[in-house]
């Protein structure tokens, strides 16, 4: 009868503390995700908007780079290229908005022609692109400049799939908007058009910490369960206290790019001077982590450039002598005996680029160069008005798998977003003829001549090759990340 007795509280024993563990499963509703900044709107056509959607997982692109490296398309099924500026797409059927709303040939063209007209920046690669509905899921489209790499150009942060309902978008991504606080957080609720949408949390908080150790702080206590935007240092230390750190290739570049149109910049000894002056070594110790680049992408590109980046300050002061400045005791001067000052411009959102600014200070300074660093909360904007003399700035030049977006958007005479005010014919005809090869080999070439004369020209600084982390606690399953910060709240955020 003991013995009964025994078999029958094991068992109770065993389904009571079954039933805990799944219940303990089922109030993990929610994930709170903390990073640096949270969207302030939701409208797709409002400047680099898209891409912020598409990192909290509200949009989608129309491709989307893979962890593999492959563009990969919920949307399109195949295309058909008649000629270079004339193709046929044929979308797949059964994807749906978040409300349920089919995504046919004309809510497709809708949004594409949208976007074409009200976003300058869509237009870089192949001009302004024109969809038209032949049947049901059948688009025409229309370039109006040549290009052999359609898909690369669906998969720029511009082109997000959505619908406008009254003054309302509507989009496709694993999750949708429940509530908006902007610039502070976003509350979202899991998209149930959009597959495996059992698996992830009924909602996610994403939650902006305008100073990094507030975040870290937060992620220590479980406030928070993806942390994402703190510094190396930072989160090797939480790891090495036994938190969950995943590390991946961010494939972003730092980048500084010189204001051509400033005094001492235009000089191209002067800008010599100061490639020679950047001890990248020492920016990589400051962040605990990256690589010293060789070109404008990262190393594990095949079109990446091979420039042997050399710090060498007695070089770097032979420079300035013959753009004609001299020392006025440790102090540089200019022609004019007027003492050498610059200003950097970035921004805190991305935590590693006041500290490489705090780094480039200390180089400036050994030269005699008195530098000062201005943090902007609108980067872009702050950057337009063109009174910086160098723009420290993070970019992911190859979030479309492909170099041509970023040399037509950055480097291209009078590109959108030209920051260093460049132009150059040579450059230009590359360009161009970048966009219209289609043998990857001689992309790959045309790619390093391209790198190769912009670094001749030096209208910008490869800074540093960046490693990234992101924090996550227990609750989170399966998640992967991957394109910098592309792709951050996305399908793979999954409760255990």
């Amino acid at each position: 009868m003991k013995k009964l007795i025994l078999i029958a509280v094991l068992i109770a024993m065993l389904f009571t503390f079954g039933c805990k563990k799944d219940d303990t499963q089922a109030d993990v509703k929610q994930i709170v995700v903390g990073q640096t900044w949270v969207i302030t709107s939701d409208d797709p056509l409002d400047g680099a908007n898209g891409w912020s959607l598409t990192n909290h997982g509200i949009s989608e692109y129309v491709y989307t780079l893979q962890p593999d490296g492959t563009l990969k398309s919920r949307f399109v099924k195949s295309i058909e290229a008649k000629d270079n500026n004339n193709f046929v797409a044929e979308l797949n059927e059964g994807v749906c908005f978040s409300n349920g709303d089919k995504v046919d040939a004309q809510a497709f063209c809708d949004a594409m022609n949208m976007i074409m007209d009200k976003n300058e920046f869509a237009r870089a690669s192949a001009g302004k692109i024109v969809f038209t509905p032949i049947d049901e899921y059948k688009v025409q489209i229309v370039t109006e400049l040549p290009t052999v790499n359609l898909e690369s150009i669906f998969a720029e942060w511009t082109n997000v799939m959505f619908k406008k309902d009254g003054d309302k978008f509507i989009f496709t991504g694993a999750y949708k908007i429940k509530d908006l606080k902007p610039g502070a957080e976003v509350v979202l609720e899991r998209n149930e058009f959009y597959d495996g949408f059992e698996n992830r949390p009924e909602t996610v908080l994403i939650k902006a910490f305008q100073d990094a150790n507030a975040l870290k702080l937060a992620y220590e206590s479980g406030e928070v369960d993806v942390a994402f935007g703190l510094t190396n240092d930072v989160a090797t230390g939480l790891k090495k206290k036994g938190f969950n750190a995943l590390d991946y290739s961010a494939g972003y570049q730092y980048y500084c790019f010189l204001n051509l149109n400033r005094d001492h910049i235009k000089d191209i000894h002067f800008r010599k001077a100061l490639d020679l002056l950047v001890n990248r070594q020492e920016i990589i110790d400051a962040l605990g982590g990256g690589d010293i680049p060789t070109g404008l992408f990262a190393k594990n590109f095949s079109f990446n450039g091979d420039q042997k980046i050399v710090y060498d300050v007695d070089k770097a002061k032979e420079e300035f002598k013959q753009a004609g400045y001299s020392y006025n005791g440790d102090k540089l001067v200019d022609k004019d005996g007027n003492n050498v000052k610059l200003s950097i411009l970035t921004y805190s959102a991305k935590p590693d680029l006041p500290i490489i600014g705090q780094v480039l200070v200390s180089d400036l300074e050994q030269v005699g160069i008195e530098a000062t660093v201005r943090l902007a909360d609108s980067i872009d904007e702050e950057a337009e008005k063109g009174d910086h003399d160098i723009l420290l700035y993070a970019q992911n030049p190859t979030a479309s798998g492909d170099p041509h977006y970023f040399f037509a958007q950055h480097f291209k005479t009078g590109s959108v977003k030209n920051h260093s005010y460049y132009g150059n014919e040579e450059v230009d005809k590359l360009i161009d003829e970048l966009g219209v090869t289609a043998d990857h080999a001689k992309r790959d070439e045309l790619s390093k001549e391209i790198q190769a004369k912009i670094y001749e020209d030096l209208p910008i600084l490869y800074t540093v090759d960046p490693h990234w982390f992101v924090m996550l606690s227990d609750k989170v399953k399966g998640y992967e990340i991957w394109n910098g910060d592309y792709f951050v709240t996305n399908p793979t955020l999954k409760v255990r």
